[in-house]
């Protein structure tokens, strides 16, 4: 599975990718062995520079709301997300904007290519790196 800059949309449809995460999913609860996955999804996903979420107004407080950057969060920082995007888009954001560090806070552009290329490459193999170290600390827990 490769990155993708707005093409190949539909890249997360990998059955060996689905296999993958589902024998991952029962690696680490054990206890989920016999339920049965019935839904899958995916898809992009943004990624800030600095692997921060954003969220803030689009121009005009009366144009748009936007959140990215939930990297690896999506499930979590979604739900806090669009409770504060609800605060800013009735008016009653500024609660929101005192508690939330991800409201109104500048975004580091990504370089131009090929170093946007390079970076992704560089922070995806992190990310695995990252994975595999907690996978191999989890699993000699598992033996102790």
């Amino acid at each position: 599975m490769g990155l993708t800059a707005g093409g190949g949309l539909d890249r997360d449809r990998d059955e060996s990718a689905w296999r993958h995460l589902e024998q991952h999913l029962r690696w680490l609860w054990p206890h989920l062995a016999e339920v049965a996955i019935t839904h899958r999804w995916g898809g992009p996903f943004s990624l800030t520079a600095d692997l921060t979420p954003a969220l803030g107004y689009l121009g005009d407080e009366r144009d748009a709301v936007y959140s990215l950057g939930c990297i690896g969060h999506g499930v979590s920082m979604s739900y806090r997300n669009g409770e504060v995007l609800a605060e800013l888009m009735i008016g009653d954001g500024d609660e929101a904007v005192r508690e939330c560090p991800f409201v109104n806070r500048r975004v580091l552009p990504w370089p131009g290519e090929p170093l946007a290329s390079a970076a992704k490459h560089a922070i995806r193999g992190y990310l695995e790196a990252e994975d595999a170290f907690h996978e191999k600390v989890l699993a000699r827990l598992g033996q102790d």
